[in-house]
């Protein structure tokens, strides 16, 4: 599996899965040029060509987001997928 955290995903989350993973397929959007500090409908499509996972704690604004994104693509039959983790959780 691939995966993208975006910008707001906890780093001490990314650090203990690459220290459990080390192989782990997983980039930080703030590292990629054509989306870091972009808006998030750009980040799922970027995930969506890239086919990678979001992770992100971004409930309010993502899920909403991705509706967008998943309901214009229906003739594409093509969505990123994400997980949501709340940082209250935590």
């Amino acid at each position: 599996m691939k995966w993208l955290a975006d910008e707001c995903f906890d780093n001490d989350i990314i650090r203990g899965l690459f220290r459990r993973f080390p192989d782990l397929d997983l980039i930080r959007a703030q590292d990629v040029v054509e989306i870091a500090g972009r808006e998030d409908e750009k980040l799922l499509a970027w995930a969506t060509k890239h086919e990678r996972i979001v992770l992100t704690h971004d409930l309010a604004t993502m899920a909403p987001d991705y509706r967008f994104n998943t309901s214009r693509r229906l003739n594409a039959r093509r969505s990123c997928r994400y997980l949501i983790r709340s940082q209250k959780e935590l």
